[in-house]
């Protein structure tokens, strides 16, 4: 069963890969920031573009995309060289790898590629990760999913309560439905996971949905091509993230479940541990470790203050005050100069020196 599942896992990551990035690194090497007059800027691989004269009340960025909320409460997105107006207010919104999600007085709409969908005038909450959004129509009284442009009932709340404990995933939902019963809906399918008793412990991401099942004392995976049991007994954590699974085992030894394997990086309970897509930063007796495609790499003797973290990125700032990354592998020193501020937006490294001066890290190049 765990070949299979292997092959499976294989067969899936290669496809969704090649459906997900037809055009590799074309919407990757955005930034945005402030300057010390509050202007806002975009960096969009190697150019420096001002959108606004006047603050942003706020902005996220991805890899398709900035959206930000204009000094005048309008909320905008930059995509493809291009700034719009998606809507005149915004009490909240969100961007994933593949969409932006907006609400207002209850109204929730969503943007992918060049079209905007209003899912329901009276949304309550909702959930989005990537290109799934779960959340709850309350004129319908249904839960539901929007996936691939397609919208699903999940559960119906007209004899049941709604469901409120779910967790989104890049393409799954995991949630404990009406039947105490914790399910993963994938793709329009339902699948019943195991009785819970009271709160599950679970969590979610693409093609998988990782949980606790107190009944057989386990940490058990149910991937979209089949199920496998990591670990006897509880946990004392787990994270996971792109069909990974970081976790430090009952008996503290800290494991990493990839490729339908399961290795132990070390036999010492990390203090701490950050899973990213491709990337898994940690501490190992006070030393700050990194794993990347089956490599270990010792990048700090102690372990910073100050660390923020892309898809396969981290940035921090040493003993001396000094901006070094580890990326792809490679770890370099890229100022020199004490630094103010920084911030990772997946591959790009935003960092502000001196007397306010705004500099981008991107593609092995400072600009």
């Amino acid at each position: 069963m765990h070949k299979g599942l292997f092959i499976g896992w294989l067969l899936l990551t290669t496809i969704g890969l090649f459906l997900l990035n037809p055009c590799p690194g074309k919407a990757q090497g955005l930034a945005a920031f402030e300057n010390y007059r509050e202007q806002f800027y975009v960096f969009d691989r190697g150019t420096i573009r001002q959108l606004e004269h006047l603050p942003v009340q706020s902005f996220q960025v991805e890899k398709w995309g900035v959206a930000y909320r204009r000094n005048d409460g309008a909320l905008m997105i930059y995509h493809n060289g291009v700034k719009r107006k998606l809507s005149d207010v915004a009490q909240q919104y969100s961007m994933t790898e593949g969409l932006l999600v907006y609400a207002y007085n209850n109204n929730l709409f969503v943007y992918q590629g060049r079209t905007k969908t209003n899912l329901g005038m009276n949304v309550p909450y909702y959930k989005a990760d990537e290109d799934l959004v779960a959340y709850y129509d309350q004129l319908d009284k249904m839960f539901k999913v929007y996936y691939k442009k397609q919208q699903f009932e999940v559960e119906s709340a007209l004899s049941n309560p709604p469901v409120s404990d779910f967790k989104v995933g890049d393409n799954i939902l995991g949630y404990l439905g009406p039947n105490s019963y914790l399910h993963a809906f994938f793709e329009g399918g339902n699948r019943q996971l195991m009785l819970a008793q009271g709160r599950p412990s679970y969590q979610v991401d693409r093609n998988m949905v990782v949980y606790y099942d107190v009944a057989t004392s386990s940490l058990k995976l149910f991937h979209v091509f089949g199920s496998r049991k990591l670990t006897t007994f509880r946990p004392q954590s787990y994270k996971l993230a792109d069909e990974r699974v970081a976790f430090v085992a009952n008996d503290g030894s800290f494991k990493l479940y990839e490729n339908d394997r399961i290795k132990t990086l070390s036999g010492i309970t990390p203090e701490f541990y950050e899973l990213r897509d491709s990337l898994l930063v940690y501490e190992e007796q006070t030393n700050l470790m990194a794993y990347y495609q089956g490599k270990n790499y010792r990048l700090e003797n102690f372990i910073p203050q100050q660390m923020d973290y892309g898809i396969n990125t981290v940035a921090y700032l040493n003993a001396r005050n000094h901006l070094r990354v580890f990326q792809g592998g490679s770890h370099q020193t890229i100022s020199y100069e004490p630094v103010n501020r920084f911030k990772v937006f997946r591959d790009v490294v935003w960092f502000n020196v001196g007397v306010n001066s705004n500099k981008v890290f991107y593609n092995g190049k400072t600009y």
